[in-house]
């Protein structure tokens, strides 16, 4: 195939990021590399957009897409193949991409991480690194939702860490699960804010 052509097959028309057929090729990849002991074994996040259905009722689909296409775009400036080296000089790609409608998928390397000056954070754990990738994209999407007028959509962030051997199918289904679990714990704590605020009321 010509480059352009492995252009069009691999980005995503309506974002212009990779798609879930590029995530998928350089995520085994990844995982390949991973389990030969080349590389440290990646985070796989599940992103999920909240209430999406309902800024597309109310701004309109074509507003809806210029929301997704923004999101990607700032999503893409802070993971989409950002190249680093370890301290071996082994270089490390991270990738974000469009899965489908309003879902996204990444991985990047917990080890990997480089702080607001730009310098490699080594006193960081896994998953304080992970968290800080989930609150950058809590925010894009805030900052970008609200530009758009729409400040109720939100994001879910599922994320595991791959485990020796483990294949790509089962990698990214845990990933989903704990997206669900995320999402389902945003919408428990909605409902007991509700229930909590009935009850006040009837005891006043």
């Amino acid at each position: 195939e010509n480059s352009e052509l492995q252009t069009y097959r691999y980005t995503d028309a309506l974002t212009g990021i990779s798609n879930n057929e590029a995530f998928n090729l350089a995520l085994a990849e990844s995982l390949e590399r991973a389990d030969r002991g080349e590389v440290p074994h990646p985070a796989v996040l599940f992103i999920d957009l909240d209430r999406f259905k309902e800024a597309n009722d109310t701004r309109g689909h074509d507003e809806g897409d210029r929301i997704l296409s923004e999101i990607a775009s700032e999503f893409a400036k802070i993971i989409n193949l950002r190249s680093d080296m370890t301290p071996e000089g082994v270089e490390l790609l991270e990738m974000i991409a469009r899965k489908s409608g309003d879902e996204f998928v990444a991985f990047i390397y917990p080890i990997n991480y480089q702080n607001e000056n730009g310098r490699r954070d080594t006193t960081k754990s896994a998953e304080e690194i992970i968290s800080g990738f989930t609150e950058r994209i809590e925010k894009l999407v805030a900052e970008v939702a609200t530009r758009h007028g729409a400040p109720f959509v939100g994001v879910s962030v599922g994320h595991v860490i791959h485990k020796p051997g483990e294949s790509l199918e089962r990698v990214r289904q845990r990933s989903d699960v704990d997206m669900y679990r995320v999402k389902n714990s945003k919408k428990s704590g909605r409902i007991k804010q509700l229930l909590g605020r009935i009850f006040n009321n009837s005891t006043r």
